[in-house]
């Protein structure tokens, strides 16, 4: 992974076009997607905030890493004022998951659609809950420390903008630290730590807090901020600078060669990765005991496999970086499964153990391989707006790469046509197909559909299927795409944390040329030997626990009653865990939050088998 450079060559020299030129550019989110679509949905179903968690005064220690799966800051540690937990946007992050600073609210919109693009504005605040200090001293020695980081996969903050820590007495906030924005060259991609002790008497009460604040563009999802480990304790010291952790950097790999995710029809023993690699990180100083395992559970028959990567005397990160160890950095998918013979879902868990552990929860990855009817080189999320400008007119072209392994037909193409700060929507395009010309698109389709479409921004920042009128039947190597017949550039969703630029190709009238970006277009080609909806079609195999009713608006019930200690996870169709419970009991489950779509239930009575179930939420 490695930080993009956002720029806009423009050399207009038509006879070298095609070697130097590039019309392709990346461009920051006007939105934060995954915020929209929790908030379209809360909205449809007239969801309302929770009440203000009662009072209550935390106890020492005070520790958040954001490794919990969820979009939200923990409620139980924070007061949040539009920040984004994720495990996309940084680059290197101390331990799974950040907290993100930027332009856009709790609800992912912009706070001021109007504001100046050189502007700078109060925007996001992430305030703790009351912490005890009351029966504490200077002399204890109380520090605070966090890590943080500028851009990363986003947008880097400008020069007036700021990140800013204050402390409070319970009656007056004062500024501790804070840090300017900047760009800078060489990029700075790194996390800084930053230590400060908690020594004035004001603060030793039991109504200490401590708040970040962002000031950005409030025009866009701009100027991006993020946190990780925020660590406050006694009986530190200015050395205090490593913790007793072994942790997950980055959000679980997909376990296929090529795609992210790949049609159930289609998949081959051959499209498997023998191993995948994980990024794993000692912050000790020391080396740590470490163990790992992993377990796939999939339908019956036979797939409940576990693997273990036995025991290693695991190196700190600052002196030898990531876990270099191969039989847990990159644990081997040799397990036995039967060939999916309708949509199915793979589960997988990665998890390591040491001890002492400063914070367990980075130390455990989940992840659903999902087989649906579609191919995906992205995993779901957008970071940037990838666009091609058009040149002289000219019907401009964009496809990617897809190779069958078998013959199959093209029904339509998903798409994410994201909000952008200025979004261009006025153009007319086709789906399209192309033939491979040694490693790249044939300079005419092979087919064109009569169809003529426009971006449809109706079902905000998510992704829109468009149907072929007359599905074609493909095979071997192929490029799937749309040309415009008119308008302004295209604007569509770019995912920067997998690397598919060389499978993606434009076409602005002088040749086909690789994108310009490390990432992948938001591009998902649906296949099947039937027409249907395809964002609906996602689906399990029958399980002996059903779910009822299904579809689902805000709540289900089980057909039969579980015991404590069940765990319950539900994944939508990309694979993302939306869901998780796993103190499940009872059999009746609140689905208000989950946005509209097919997704996957995995639930696993203690001691008992893991059934799965498809669960469609339509509202």
């Amino acid at each position: 992974m490695h930080k993009v450079n956002y720029f806009l060559l423009f050399i207009f020299v038509p006879f070298c076009i095609h070697a130097q030129v590039h019309f392709d550019h990346l461009s920051p989110l006007g939105t934060n997607p995954v915020l929209v679509q929790i908030a379209k949905q809360n909205t449809v179903n007239r969801i309302t905030p929770p009440p203000p968690n009662p009072i209550k005064v935390l106890k020492l220690p005070f520790l958040d890493d954001f490794s919990k799966p969820s979009p939200f800051p923990d409620t139980a540690l924070w007061i949040n004022g539009g920040v984004f937990t994720n495990y996309t946007y940084p680059i290197c992050p101390h331990t799974l998951g950040v907290a993100t600073f930027d332009g856009v609210n709790s609800y992912g919109l912009p706070y001021n659609p109007e504001a100046a693009s050189n502007g700078s504005y109060p925007a996001d605040t992430l305030t703790s809950q009351y912490i005890g200090l009351g029966s504490y001293a200077p002399a204890d020695s109380v520090y605070f420390s966090f890590y943080w980081e500028a851009g990363g996969l986003g947008s880097y903050p400008k020069t007036n903008d700021s990140l800013v820590l204050e402390f409070s007495n319970g009656k007056t906030w004062t500024e501790v630290w804070y840090q300017l924005g900047y760009e800078p060259a060489p990029p700075d991609t790194g996390f800084h730590y930053v230590l400060i002790p908690v020594a004035s008497e004001q603060y030793f009460l039991n109504a200490f807090q401590f708040r970040f604040r962002s000031y950005a563009c409030t025009a866009g999802n701009l100027d991006h901020w993020h946190i990780d480990e925020v660590y406050l304790n006694q009986f530190r010291s200015y050395t205090d600078t490593s913790q007793s952790d072994i942790a997950f950097v980055y959000e679980s790999p997909s376990m296929l060669t090529n795609y992210e995710y790949e049609p159930w029809e289609q998949f081959e023993s051959t499209d498997l990765k023998s191993s995948v690699f994980i990024y794993e990180r000692n912050n000790n100083t020391v080396a740590l005991n470490t163990l790992y395992k992993d377990t796939i559970i999939g339908p019956a028959p036979n797939l409940n496999s576990g693997y273990s990567g036995g025991v290693n005397n695991f190196q700190p990160f600052y002196t030898n970086g990531y876990n270099s160890y191969t039989p847990q950095c990159q644990p081997p998918l040799n397990f036995i499964y039967s060939a999916p013979t309708g949509p199915a879902t793979w589960a997988i868990t990665y998890e390591m153990t040491a001890s002492p552990d400063f914070d367990p929860w980075n130390d455990t990855l989940r992840f659903a391989q999902t087989f649906s009817n579609f191919y995906a080189y992205d995993d779901g999320t957008a970071e940037a707006n990838y666009s091609v400008i058009p040149f002289n007119s000219t019907p401009t072209q964009l496809a990617e790469q897809i190779t069958l392994n078998k013959k199959d037909t093209l029904l339509g193409i998903q798409m994410f046509f994201n909000y952008v700060l200025a979004n261009t929507r006025g153009y007319i395009f086709r789906l399209a197909v192309w033939a491979d010309a040694a490693g790249q698109p044939a300079n005419n389709p092979i087919m064109e559909d009569s169809t003529l479409y426009s971006p449809d921004y109706t079902s905000l920042d998510q992704f829109t299927y468009y149907k072929f009128k007359y599905p074609p039947t493909v095979s071997g190597i192929i490029y799937v795409g749309i040309v415009t017949t008119s308008g302004d550039s295209i604007n569509i969703g770019y995912d920067m944390n997998n690397d598919h630029e060389n499978q993606v190709f434009y076409n602005v009238g002088y040749g086909w040329n690789y994108s310009s970006f490390t990432g992948s277009i938001m591009m998902r080609p649906v296949f099947g030997n039937k027409l249907f909806n395809a964002i609906n079609e996602v689906s399990a195999e029958k399980s002996d626990l059903e779910i009822f009713p299904n579809p689902a608006r805000d709540e289900v019930t089980l057909s039969e009653a579980m015991l404590s200690n069940t765990i319950v996870r539900i994944y939508a169709s990309d694979g993302r865990l939306w869901y998780e419970n796993l103190n499940f009991s009872g059999d009746h489950l609140n689905t208000s939050q989950l946005p509209e779509g097919f997704y996957i239930m995995q639930i696993t009575p203690k001691d008992s088998k893991t059934e799965f179930s498809k669960l469609l939420i339509s509202r």
